[in-house]
């Protein structure tokens, strides 16, 4: 009788211990997927909103959040959130390829190490990650990251940030 439930316990403690790792890993891509969501969304209210004015001239997350580019569900005391319990801020305007005030950048900061590789490897038109001018400072073929490129580019265990470049033509 005791043989049988030592072995019920360590099958039970193996199972839980699968499900709190898979768990995890879902939970992850969820956080992941919820982010790059809100900066898919963001990016194309902001792009909409300023087509029409042919300029990004005078953005900055304030800004986006009074003109309602930015959803009032992401926003909390004047700060856009993300699931990884950073922010997502709004910078610019920024002056690409011979254009005047002609992009702006997404910035997702307090990442860990593996929430930056999944974003950096789901999202496109990544370019800074803390400061560090990843390659021209924009990813000129506007495609995700590869795992390669995501684990030169988030470094830190935590604490990573990534901008994410638009401009008015994308």
């Amino acid at each position: 009788m005791g043989l049988t439930v030592l072995f019920a316990v360590i099958v039970v403690v193996l199972m839980a211990g699968a499900a709190w790792k898979f768990g995890h890993s879902l939970f992850g891509k969820s956080d992941t997927t919820a982010v790059s969501q809100e900066i898919k969304a963001i990016a194309s209210n902001v792009q909409g909103h300023y087509a029409q004015l042919g300029s990004f001239a005078g953005i900055t997350t304030a800004t986006e959040i009074a003109n309602g580019d930015i959803e009032s569900s992401y926003v909390t005391g004047g700060a856009v959130d993300t699931s990884y319990g950073g922010t997502i801020v709004v910078g610019g305007p920024a002056s690409l390829n011979g254009g005047t005030d002609n992009a702006f950048g997404l910035t997702v900061n307090n990442m860990s190490q593996q929430d930056c590789i999944d974003l950096a490897t789901t999202q496109a038109a990544y370019g800074i990650n803390s400061g560090t001018t990843v390659g021209a400072g924009v990813n000129t073929a506007n495609d995700p990251a590869t795992d390669a490129e995501a684990g030169t580019i988030c470094t830190a265990a935590n604490g990573n940030e990534l901008t994410f470049t638009y401009t008015l033509s994308d």
